[in-house]
């Protein structure tokens, strides 16, 4: 379902992009910060990205006013400040999980996502201090 609905997503508003669908092995704990940082390091071997979206495959954006594009230097932008399932307003002020974009630049200053929080939730909070 991302896949299908995504690739008409991104290719209405005309971006270079490639989607890269990570998955853990069975049977272990969930560690979303380490999946993150390894799809990073595989989509870099096929290209030099300089836009970086990780972005939680249950979520969707609802209006095409979401651009899918990176913020300038020094800066990620949280996209998904309004979800449906927590009445279109952020499950708590901080919140900057879901879907994030920044540049590679930015992503390998804070040495990505940390890989220490097994199970759900913690590293989306840590990242976002960094």
């Amino acid at each position: 379902m991302f896949l299908d609905y995504m690739h008409p997503f991104l290719m209405r508003q005309r971006r270079h992009y490639g989607i890269f669908v990570i998955e853990q092995a069975p049977n272990q704990k969930f560690n979303r910060g380490m999946l993150l940082n390894v799809g990073y390091t595989e989509a870099m071997k096929v290209h030099a990205w300089n836009c970086i979206v990780f972005h939680d495959v249950d979520l969707l954006p609802i209006t095409t006013e979401i651009i899918y594009e990176c913020p300038h230097e020094g800066t990620a932008v949280h996209m998904t400040s309004a979800i449906d399932k927590y009445g279109f307003k952020p499950p708590y002020n901080a919140y900057f999980g879901g879907v994030v974009a920044m540049n590679q630049k930015e992503f390998e200053a804070i040495n990505g996502y940390p890989n220490l929080y097994w199970g759900w939730g913690g590293e989306d909070d840590d990242f976002y201090l960094r």
